[in-house]
């Protein structure tokens, strides 16, 4: 009674919970690899709390129709949409691409890629801030900005092609 969250689930927590569907899709998905299947269930609880001193990003590469989107969706329940945003990787770097992070858990970045008219190096900056908990300045629309925000929200982001960001630090 003396813990307090601002992210609230909408369903209570059941210990006893089987679920052979996914982990029959999971299988299926990771082809049978249980340390793909554990590093999944690793990422989720990861998500779950407002802690980023892992500083890492998930990405799920492969081609359409493989899982992405259902490991994303089923990632969303789990920890409540309202501890979502689903930002275009796109627009990160553009002047409120930040705003919608705020308050998030989870930055969902489904069928995400890069045009050639994206700015690439602003993209990989902002990544690597808020993944590296750096304190960001987040511009509002018709709002004052706010300063120095350190951001708690994890990247999972799907693609069928690899993104290419110009970075040296691999």
């Amino acid at each position: 009674p003396r813990w307090f969250s601002t992210n609230v689930l909408p369903y209570d927590f059941d210990n006893a919970a089987e679920c052979p569907g996914w982990l029959s899709f999971l299988a299926d998905v990771f082809d049978g690899d249980q340390e793909l299947v554990d590093a999944l269930q690793a990422w989720f609880g990861y998500v779950l709390v407002p802690d980023t001193s892992q500083q890492k990003i998930a990405l799920f590469h492969g081609p359409p129709r493989s899982g992405k989107g259902v490991i994303l969706r089923v990632l969303t329940a789990v920890i409540g949409r309202h501890n979502c945003c689903a930002p275009m990787l796109s627009r990160l770097g553009d002047t409120f691409g930040l705003a919608p992070l705020m308050g998030k858990l989870a930055a969902i970045c489904g069928d995400a890629h890069l045009s050639r008219n994206s700015d690439r190096i602003a993209v990989a900056e902002v990544l690597k801030q808020i993944s590296g908990e750096d304190a960001v300045d987040i511009n509002r629309k018709h709002i004052a900005q706010v300063a120095g925000v350190r951001l708690r929200v994890r990247f999972c982001i799907a693609v069928n092609e690899l993104p290419t960001l110009p970075d040296s630090s691999g």
